[in-house]
């Protein structure tokens, strides 16, 4: 066998090896890729976070609604303001609104608060915020730490035809007498602890936690433990509200456990079938579906300028969730 031959079967051997090896790496990429969600509107699929210049910088209404780029959510190409948020409830006949569920329904009410007032800058306060909750025009008002004891927990609105009330805690729920007493209920948790016990099984290798189950972000144990406990109302079958269920956005944490991205998918795609088969109530996902893209398809480049402390998402994204839900209620549930 001569030299040149062995010297070529050498290079064809070095090659396919590294092509070999290049390819698991590319496999290896794509299989660490996060998975796709697929949300339960059809026309929420085509949903994009997209830079937009012209539309951003038409007003301040509209600029509220942007990122500090210039990227909106697509779908909103008209957003609702004061007067017509206003008709749009008067048209529903809803007077009484509560929104009951963790720091994230209460940054939910803060939005509304701030469409329905007009008042972007001090609509959410309690009218003596500490200076921080002001700070970057309003910005602050979506500092939960700093704000979360300055939010109004009422106020009245739409020249006092409608109310709109907050109940936040780690996991709260609601009787029948609110079923009764409120037209309209938007309810979410699952980002809290609800037990310690290291001997319970743990998630699977992606989110792998060493501790042990917690109850958080753990959508068996809402299907076996919190839905059932939580909705003796539905088993009395007598509630005038229409409530949605608000699953948990996505963050920027990743610690592994239970919080982690993968998981917190699941879990607002499990709890969406499960709450609507314990409680009868139905899911409103575009509020996660919007979170999600926005930290794995959107604006990767400013992600830090819109949460303070990537658990909770600043205004702009409070409003896109609030906007989003009124153009449901307006296109989808009652056209």
């Amino acid at each position: 066998m001569s030299r040149r031959f062995l010297l070529l079967l050498l290079v064809l051997l070095f090659l396919f090896g590294l092509f070999a090896s290049t390819e698991q790496r590319v496999l290896f990429l794509k299989e660490e890729e996060p998975e796709q969600f697929v949300v339960v509107e059809n026309e929420t699929t085509a949903a994009k976070w997209v830079q937009d210049q012209t539309w951003c910088s038409s007003t301040l209404f509209s600029k509220y609604h942007c990122t500090p780029s210039r990227y909106r959510y697509s779908p909103l190409d008209v957003l609702f303001d004061m007067n017509s948020s206003c008709a749009l409830f008067q048209r529903l006949n809803i007077t009484r609104v509560l929104s009951i569920g963790d720091s994230y329904l209460r940054h939910f009410h803060v939005a509304l608060k701030l469409v329905l007032s007009n008042d972007y800058v001090t609509g959410g306060t309690n009218g003596q915020p500490v200076p921080s909750c002001l700070v970057d025009d309003g910005q602050g008002q979506f500092a939960e730490k700093d704000c979360r004891g300055y939010v109004a927990t009422s106020g009245t609105f739409c020249e006092e035809r409608l109310t709109v009330d907050v109940h936040a805690s780690e996991h709260p729920n609601f009787d029948a007498q609110q079923t009764q007493e409120y037209d309209l209920i938007v309810w979410g948790h699952g980002n809290h602890v609800y037990f310690n016990d290291p001997s319970q099984p743990k998630l699977d290798k992606e989110c792998f936690n060493p501790l042990g189950r917690t109850g958080t972000m753990d959508w068996e144990y809402h299907k076996t433990n919190v839905f059932p406990a939580a909705c003796g109302w539905h088993k009395q079958g007598n509630y005038k509200a229409r409530i949605f269920w608000f699953p948990p956005h996505q963050t920027l944490r990743d610690e592994g456990g239970e919080d982690c991205p993968k998981n917190r998918r699941r879990f607002a795609q499990e709890t969406a079938t499960t709450v609507k088969d314990i409680c009868g109530v139905e899911t409103f996902m575009e509020q996660f579906t919007l979170t999600d893209e926005l930290v794995f398809w959107g604006v990767k480049e400013e992600l830090d300028q819109l949460t303070y402390d990537k658990y909770h998402w600043s205004r702009v994204v409070n409003l896109v969730k609030v906007q989003t839900f009124l153009h449901y209620l307006n296109r989808v549930h009652y056209p």
